[in-house]
């Protein structure tokens, strides 16, 4: 059975903490689509979005933040200048960095690599929960091949009976997804377009940095 709450409700926090204390995901708006939200420090955790999904188990996991404060508990610090530039701009917001991952996040949320995908979400009801929660794993919130939810009932009517809990936060503002980008040396390398490439592009050549 799967649980509908709307984000304002006074139970929403508690019930999220039960789900996770339980190493079990839940869904959530983000700054692009509904979200599938799990703890990224646990293995358990993070096996739980693939089998909610049914994604494939070779596909890491972005992990999306409340603030760029809780950067340290997923990323090896410190960030590279460039990096740290973007990151400080640009967040909260629909930028994707590509980071070294801290040492000892789980194998299954990284796919066997040493990095990991990482965002500050602008969202408020994302933001509210993971400062209270810590950094959360998430993945759109559909089965994998379905369509991305915009709605808290879209994401049920794909995955009801899969997780324990969806928080309706409205219907989502922005469909489309975030820019990726990875430093490479002292330029960047545009790995997804998203809505922010054009100003992300102007502002590392602005900072004397190579766009590709």
């Amino acid at each position: 059975m799967t649980t509908k709450l709307h984000s304002e409700d006074p139970n929403a926090l508690s019930a999220v903490r039960r789900v996770l204390a339980e190493q079990a995901c839940f869904a959530m708006p983000t700054d692009t689509v509904y979200g599938l939200c799990a703890d990224p420090r646990g293995n358990a955790s993070v096996q739980s979005l693939f089998a909610a999904k049914g994604r494939p188990e070779s596909k890491a996991i972005p992990v999306l933040l409340g603030s760029l404060a809780q950067l340290p508990e997923i990323a090896a610090m410190p960030l590279p200048p460039l990096t740290a530039h973007l990151a400080e701009h640009f967040w909260p917001g629909p930028l994707t960095l590509i980071l070294e991952a801290r040492a000892g996040l789980p194998d299954a949320l990284l796919a066997g690599g040493a990095t990991v995908a990482v965002r500050v979400v602008a969202n408020p009801v994302f933001r509210r929960i993971a400062l209270a929660t810590g950094p959360l794993a998430t993945t759109s919130a559909n089965r994998s091949g379905g369509k991305d939810c915009q709605t808290a009932d879209q994401v049920i009517a794909q995955l009801a009976g899969r997780i324990p809990l969806v928080l309706d936060g409205g219907a989502s503002p922005d469909t489309r997804p975030s820019t990726i980008v990875r430093q490479e040396g002292e330029g960047i390398h545009i790995l997804r377009t998203g809505s922010l490439e054009p100003a992300v592009r102007r502002f590392a050549e602005q900072c004397g940095a190579s766009v590709q």
